[in-house]
């Protein structure tokens, strides 16, 4: 459902959030007029983008997995400001809202980086802020860093 210009009327300085409340899954944004689809839960953009649920940082956090020819990439957002904290998932950081939901979201998320083998963006890493995690011999996860050349 697209909101008709004048709903937005008066809704300045209301989070996404708010909106939603107000209006259901679909605002506009003020800045832009265009229409936003707000969603819960996994979600699948296209055949090449899912968004998932990845909760702890903050409640409403959230990671994007990418496939393309046969090549799976994870957007991890703020679920990791370092990547020791990829390796130690029981590490979190003072910034995370929900701690113990963010080592949850954090073990999951890597066990499927690593089932899959799959890229690791993050924009907390080093530049590029690319990288893989795998498995050492003694089970151990670890992070390997992508060079930019």
């Amino acid at each position: 459902m697209a909101i008709p210009r004048a709903a937005g009327a008066g809704e300045k300085g209301l989070s996404l959030r708010q909106r939603k409340q107000r209006h259901g899954t679909q605002v506009r944004d003020a800045r832009s007029g265009r229409s936003l689809r707000l969603v819960d839960g996994e979600t699948k953009v296209t055949d090449e983008v899912v968004i998932l649920p990845a909760p702890g940082h903050s409640a409403g956090h959230a990671a994007v997995a990418l496939a393309s020819g046969g090549e799976t990439a994870l957007y991890i957002g703020d679920i990791a400001q370092v990547a020791v904290q990829l390796e130690r998932t029981a590490w979190v950081a003072a910034f995370d809202i929900l701690p113990l939901v963010s080592m949850e979201t954090k073990r999951a998320l890597v066990e499927r980086a690593i089932e899959d083998g799959s890229l690791i963006i993050s924009v907390h890493a080093p530049f590029p802020g690319l990288g893989r995690l795998a498995r050492t011999q003694e089970g151990h996860r670890r992070w390997t860093p992508l060079s930019a050349g």
